[in-house]
């Protein structure tokens, strides 16, 4: 993961994306968070899952795709009664993060929880 947080600052400081700073920060402060707060080892899928998840955050605001980044691509028909395309990357990114932060989620079956 920090290859590929390096890789993505150098590539937005290189392509001059506004949005590197933000982007690489955000990433570094939920690592920081998860690291401060998570009381065991993550699980090593659970670990690479995240990693997946961040670079997918990373990719869709730095890298552009015509004249927008990657996040506001998308393909098939716009629908006017949902105000958006039916397959978007940022919907496509979003889902996969809520998915692997449902299936993260590890109740304390020693507690009763």
């Amino acid at each position: 993961m920090a290859a590929a947080l390096a890789g993505f600052c150098i590539y937005g400081v290189a392509t001059g994306s506004p949005s590197t700073a933000g982007y690489v920060f955000s990433v570094l402060v939920i690592g920081a968070a998860i690291a401060w707060l998570r009381r065991a080892a993550l699980p090593d899928l659970l670990a690479i899952a995240l990693a997946i998840a961040a670079i997918l955050h990373l990719a869709g605001g730095l890298i552009n795709v015509g004249q927008d980044v990657l996040y506001n691509a998308s393909i098939g028909p716009y629908v006017t009664a949902l105000g958006t395309h039916l397959l978007q990357y940022d919907h496509v990114a979003h889902a996969y993060v809520s998915f692997v932060t449902a299936c993260g989620i590890q109740p304390d079956h020693r507690r009763g929880r």
